[in-house]
């Protein structure tokens, strides 16, 4: 099915309309290399006093980073502080997942609709347990257990007084429990002997999939958040570490962000209040030295600050008045213009003299499209002119 159904309407038209329309060149600064910055287009604002909640996988916490920095209101706080050092790991609440971020929410909102976390616990030889449904490494006693599962629930319920939503979704390769039906954070294969192995399996989710878990999200979000909520979508940039796919994790990776991609931009075109954020596109188009760290999995400092810095610009009402969102963009702008000048200076003298030869046919492109606006305003206004003669004629005639 058709996700967007457009008219047709003449080139002319359509590069009025949408100045980006075209795929960026060498021939002049573009928005594609060495940062790519997509343009997009909010269906809403964001004021300085409302409370966003982000959640989903390890880029989430990423941009709740980014954002508490800048001074905005972020949920959920971060409980890593009161629970037991052993347990303290960066991932401890991450949910990489449409169907793990979709439970997360159905045990802070609606317990009694989902299985327990405690019918998950893998009990160990020595009396200690592991809780597959969190990122722990280690195992614990299950008040312990407990007690952190009901402090990340506690947290996550301060979505209800939040009015703006960030997820992010990060991959489609899910780890079920098949006895209690529930979508698993953590590989329980190491704490599990043979025989517990077996009620657990691998799904790989496709399109119809994530799209129909997104519509139970919002549908749980619209049942418990203000009437007013607004929902902002991205597709994690950071691939798949490994794949339990008899295939190359490059190409079960591939897959996986394409599913991912393709669900949201489905979804955010079907709702209002729901708009798609494109930093997997920025991340993944720009030159790796510039948007990956050194482990070449997640991204660097730098581009995740340019894409929230970027997203405040456009969305935060008041963003010219706010000094430090203002000298940050700045800073990132002059970043952005030593990776220009950095990358084209590593450039062969060929490509520079494409550059200097693409640049003749773009302004004459530029040109034609210019003149053809022209032509086409000078006949309207003729046929204007001919259509009101036509009209006094008549006129004379009775």
């Amino acid at each position: 099915m058709a996700i967007e159904r457009i008219p047709m309407e003449r080139l002319s038209q359509l590069a009025k309309r949408n100045k980006e329309f075209r795929w960026p060149t060498r021939a002049t600064r573009n928005r594609l290399e060495p940062v790519c910055s997509p343009r997009f287009d909010p269906a809403f604002k964001i004021t300085s006093t409302d409370n966003i909640f982000t959640l989903g996988s390890c880029f989430a916490n990423s941009i709740a980073v980014e954002l508490r920095t800048l001074g905005l209101k972020v949920f959920p706080e971060d409980i890593k502080k009161d629970i037991p050092p052993e347990f303290r790991t960066n991932n401890l609440d991450f949910h990489y997942t449409p169907k793990n971020i979709l439970q997360s929410l159905k045990w802070a909102l609606e317990p009694d609709k989902i299985n327990t976390r405690q019918n998950c616990y893998i009990k160990m030889n020595d009396g200690l347990f592991f809780d597959p449904t969190l990122g722990h490494k280690v195992p614990g006693k299950k008040q312990t257990l407990d007690q952190i599962n009901k402090s990340y629930t506690k947290s996550y319920r301060s979505i209800l007084k939040c009015n703006v939503v960030i997820i992010t979704l990060g991959l489609i390769e899910c780890i079920f429990d098949k006895d209690t039906g529930i979508y698993l954070e953590n590989w329980p294969g190491d704490v599990s002997n043979d025989e517990e192995l077996a009620k657990y399996e691998i799904q790989i989710l496709d399109h119809e999939e994530v799209s129909s878990t997104l519509s139970e999200i919002y549908k749980l979000l619209s049942e418990f958040i203000p009437n007013n909520f607004n929902l902002i979508l991205t597709v994690s940039p950071i691939p798949l570490a490994s794949t339990f796919r008899n295939c190359d994790v490059l190409v079960a990776n591939s897959y996986s962000k394409s599913v991912l991609r393709t669900a949201a931009e489905g979804f955010s075109k079907s709702h209002k209040n729901v708009d798609y954020l494109p930093v997997y596109e920025s991340v993944s188009y720009s030159d790796r030295m510039a948007s990956w760290d050194t482990d070449l999995r997640h991204p660097s400092q730098f581009i995740v600050q340019l894409n929230m810095l970027r997203m405040l610009r456009a969305y935060l009402i008041g963003a010219e008045d706010n000094n430090l969102l203002t000298d940050k963009l700045k800073t990132i702008e002059e970043q952005v213009i030593d990776y220009e000048k950095e990358f084209q200076a590593s450039w062969p003298e060929q490509l520079r003299a494409f550059r200097a030869d693409f640049s003749g046919a773009e302004k004459n492109l530029t040109e034609y499209v210019n003149k053809s606006e022209k032509l086409i305003e000078i006949q309207n206004q003729e046929i204007n002119r001919l259509n009101q003669l036509i009209e006094l004629m008549k006129q004379k005639a009775f």
